[in-house]
């Protein structure tokens, strides 16, 4: 996915749009943590990690036709309370996962991405340019931690700021950078009026299922990030002020290390 009004009623109903679809209620969520397949359909076999009890889902980690079966509703979409929305099991964060849904395992300095559903929720040629898109950010924790971050924890820890690509990418900061390019998952944010196919909209095939077509963002693990646990938490604002959140748990591994997923991300 990458007019002018002919007549006053055209222009007033454009008008109308660009005022009343910003205000739409939108929900989504993280359903791959390490996913390496075709960009276009969601592909099960292609994605190595999960978020937390992705087995909770029961049948809907059947695979089925264009890898639909991520977009279906099983009560996956959280707004709080609470930054995440399933909390770390304690005292192993391991035992929210299993051997058909496991966490995720990065090396430094490696791309990874993450998949979506996209849940009707993209500006395209089936939809309208004004499907509001306020902001899409990858969060992470301290090393090992021993519970869940606070959001004002989460929030002073972009990926991509500790990467080396942003600089004051917290929402609460002077000055902050948080809706620029360099904060957003993908480092591309989307534009409002625009179909740019770009944030959480970044969704090449929406139009063929609008609601659980597939939607990925990818980025870079810090080349400095210490071995061991932590918490990501994938944070998407359809409309301002109302975030939807996933974490999941991944686990840093030195490069080369026998750990480590095989192949390429």
């Amino acid at each position: 996915i990458l007019s002018n009004p002919m007549v006053l009623s055209s222009a007033n109903a454009i008008f109308v749009v660009a005022l009343q679809v910003p205000f739409a209620h939108g929900h989504s969520w993280i359903a791959c943590t390490d996913y390496r397949g075709d960009m276009n359909f969601f592909e099960q076999d292609k994605c190595l990690a999960f978020p937390r009890q992705w087995d909770n889902r029961n049948g809907a980690t059947a695979a089925i036709a264009n890898g639909y079966q991520i977009g279906i509703d099983t009560g996956r979409n959280h707004q709080g309370p609470g930054a995440c929305d399933i909390a770390m099991t304690t005292p192993d964060w391991r035992d929210n996962y299993n051997g058909a849904f496991p966490y995720a395992i990065y090396e430094p300095g490696q791309v990874y991405c993450l998949a979506w559903p996209m849940k009707n929720h993209a500006a395209a040629s089936c939809t309208n340019p004004f499907i509001p898109d306020t902001s899409l950010t990858l969060l992470v924790s301290s090393v090992d931690p021993t519970n869940d971050p606070t959001q004002d924890e989460f929030n002073e820890r972009n990926i991509n700021e500790l990467a080396g690509f942003a600089t004051n990418c917290n929402p609460a900061a002077p000055g902050s950078k948080e809706l620029t390019d360099e904060c957003q998952l993908g480092l591309e944010k989307h534009q409002n009026g625009q179909v740019d196919c770009k944030g959480f909209q970044r969704s090449p095939k929406f139009c063929l299922n609008t609601d659980k077509a597939l939607g990925t963002g990818c980025f870079k693990v810090p080349g400095n990030m210490a071995p061991g646990h932590y918490v990501g938490q994938w944070y998407w604002e359809f409309n301002q002020g109302s975030p939807y959140m996933t974490c999941f748990d991944f686990q840093v591994v030195e490069r080369g290390s026998p750990e480590a997923r095989t192949g390429t991300p």
